[in-house]
């Protein structure tokens, strides 16, 4: 049986929990990449709003009750929400949190407009692996711009971000890894969501906050790789991801290519040996923008001794002339 016939037969029959099974095993690749099981505490509808709207949209004609949730998935009306149902939350997600992820300028405006709070923190910022971990360790850590910012491929992501902003949202609050919005928009190279975060006032030398061993074990880190603990400006961390467009963006706009974090790394030191490839066209452009190649960290290296110990010969001779 299809997947639209498995819907369609299970929505003639009503059994709407029968459509949450189909939904969720028709996703569970999907879920299971991201952490998540074929188990949910959705409601088939929220499910529904989730994964595939037009069979949401079935169900609420069918006179399924619809919840302040799925409202905000589906961009429909939040007129007469209660403040008990603002600050419920469904899979790490506030009604707010879940508009923001999805991208719902509508929903996101209506919610804060019918009283939801623009810095709610989330549980959730976009089904990382290891959120699920992090939930139980730390919490709530994320706020509703962080949440913008990690999704800043939607089309919506700019206004979003604007009307976050105009309601108060925090730019310089940081998540569980110690990160402003404009760090998280670098990590995931929204060159677009970087530059409207500056419009609105986020600040380019913003660094990184100081962070427990045990975040650094349960998040994401590429194996083997110095990692400073904190202090990394946007530009350290487009240089450490290797995203050579960012780069030449924030350089552009001002960034300081000598910042230093709390260790005494520079960018350069971080472009001797990034995260996933040697990458010399980084080491050339931070040069050319006046990166001191002499500098030496706390513990006392030098960008080109970075690069030694990496192995990375064509970076130790770019450093050394």
């Amino acid at each position: 049986m299809t997947l639209s016939s498995a819907i369609d037969s299970a929505i003639a029959n009503r059994d709407w929990q029968e459509v949450k099974k189909v939904l969720l095993s028709h996703h569970k690749k999907n879920r299971y990449d991201v952490g998540l099981t074929e188990i949910s505490d959705l409601t088939p509808l929220q499910v529904a709003a989730l994964y595939q709207p037009s069979v949401a949209h079935q169900m609420i004609d069918k006179g399924v009750r619809v919840d302040v949730h799925t409202k905000a998935l589906l961009d429909l009306s939040l007129d007469g929400c209660t403040t008990d149902e603002l600050g419920q939350y469904v899979e790490g997600y506030s009604p707010l949190g879940m508009a923001v992820y999805r991208g719902c300028t509508e929903s996101i405006d209506s919610l804060i407009q019918q009283g939801d709070e623009v810095n709610r923190k989330q549980f959730r910022a976009g089904f990382y692996v290891w959120e699920d971990q992090a939930m139980e360790e730390w919490g709530a850590t994320w706020y509703p711009i962080h949440i913008a910012a990690v999704h800043g491929y939607l089309a919506s992501a700019v206004e979003n971000i604007n009307l976050l902003v105009s309601h108060g949202a925090d730019l310089s609050a940081t998540n569980l890894y110690g990160a402003t919005a404009i760090h998280l928009a670098a990590t995931h190279c929204w060159i677009e969501t970087v530059k409207v975060l500056i419009e609105v006032g986020a600040d380019i030398e913003a660094k990184t906050a100081p962070v427990s061993e045990r975040v650094h074990q349960v998040t994401v880190t590429p194996p083997n790789v110095p990692r400073p603990s904190s202090g990394l400006t946007p530009l350290m961390v487009a240089v450490q991801e290797g995203f050579e467009d960012l780069v030449v963006f924030l350089l552009q706009h001002g960034a300081d290519v000598n910042a230093k974090t709390d260790q005494g790394y520079m960018p350069l030191h971080l472009a001797a040996h990034p995260w996933w490839a040697e990458n010399t066209s980084i080491i050339q452009t931070l040069l050319d923008h006046g990166a001191d190649k002499s500098a030496c960290t706390e513990a006392g290296a030098a960008p080109i001794e970075i690069a030694r110990r990496a192995g990375y010969a064509e970076s130790v001779a770019l450093l050394r002339t």
